[in-house]
């Protein structure tokens, strides 16, 4: 992986923390740790037994996990705080007969936010509560949260990034727009549920002006102006098939990147590119390739040149 891909590859993984809650959150984790450690064994819940306090071990050095991946942090940190104590006892109760339990790690996804202020006083207060717990047991205890999560993802080896994040754009890659997959990517967003039905005129904005407006990164940039070398035959492939066609996509990117606004706001760490990112995710069909990925690009290098896939408004009084 260069530099670009890293930091493709760390979008994608924080978007994947923000949408995670729940199983989806410990599936998530239980993945990567599986990659990580050979000998880790993730526990599935059974029935009236549920997991025993416990989502995953090491058997030969004790190390037992416990996870919790509530929708917001901020509001949930008490109900964390109270389930920390109750799995931890109940960990010790269930498992100390069988095994010995050498280190205890509560796993939290704080969706990144133990930056913020109020959010770190309570992650602090959490892993005041986990010290104390361990000291009691003599057990080494600790706090996992997103930011160390993202530490063990790159801690893998590249294939194994690729199968918890997915598909990774490579910007050293030559664009050059394959028909076919352009009709699959067509057929796939098609089949996106609609909302907005936008029949003006695209609008064309000043295609650097409009990178620098929306906060794109320098990589970013990079792939639109790579992809935007296809303008050409994507306007002749809309050209043979008709403007209803080309006006059916627009209203699908913008619906998608509406979406992205609500679920990605702008006090969010990346959240221009991460909008992008979760965009061309949601513009793929299920395990495409990286000819497929190309063409969907082209696509939104397209949108993006010619319409609001991404803001646009603000410009247009600019430029006036």
């Amino acid at each position: 992986m260069d530099r670009d891909d890293k930091y493709l590859s760390r979008i994608m993984f924080q978007n994947k923390i923000y949408s995670s809650d729940g199983q989806n959150f410990e599936d998530l984790f239980t993945k990567i740790m599986g990659f990580r450690h050979k000998d880790f064994r993730a526990v599935k819940p059974q029935g009236r037994l549920g997991d025993m306090k416990n989502d995953g071990y090491i058997l030969d050095t004790g190390q037992f996990y416990q996870v919790y991946g509530p929708e917001n942090i901020s509001t949930s940190i008490e109900n964390a705080i109270s389930k920390l104590e109750d799995d931890f006892d109940g960990l010790i109760n269930k498992w100390s007969a069988e095994v010995k339990i050498e280190e205890f790690y509560f796993v939290v996804n704080d969706k990144y936010k133990g930056a913020f202020v109020e959010v770190h006083k309570k992650i602090m207060k959490l892993q005041d509560i986990i010290d104390s717990l361990g000291e009691s047991r003599k057990i080494k205890t600790g706090l996992i949260v997103a930011r160390n999560l993202e530490n063990l993802l790159f801690e893998l080896n590249e294939d194994d990034i690729i199968a918890v994040v997915g598909l990774i754009p490579r910007t050293h890659s030559i664009y050059n727009v394959d028909y076919n997959c352009l009709n699959d990517v067509i057929q796939h967003i098609l089949n996106l549920p609609s909302k907005n039905y936008i029949e003006e005129d695209l609008f064309v904005p000043d295609f650097n002006k409009k990178i620098e407006f929306n906060n794109l990164s320098k990589i970013i940039e990079r792939r639109l102006d790579a992809a935007a070398i296809n303008y050409g035959d994507v306007e002749t492939y809309f050209k043979y098939q008709g403007d209803f066609l080309r006006n059916e996509i627009k209203n699908k990117f913008v619906d998608l990147y509406e979406e992205s606004k609500e679920k990605i706001k702008e006090d969010e760490e990346n959240y221009s590119d991460r909008r992008y990112m979760y965009i061309l995710e949601k513009s793929m069909p299920k395990n495409s390739n990286n000819s497929v990925q190309q063409a969907t690009e082209c696509l939104m290098a397209f949108y993006f040149e010619s319409c609001d896939i991404f803001e646009q408004h603000i410009l247009e009084e600019v430029e006036k």
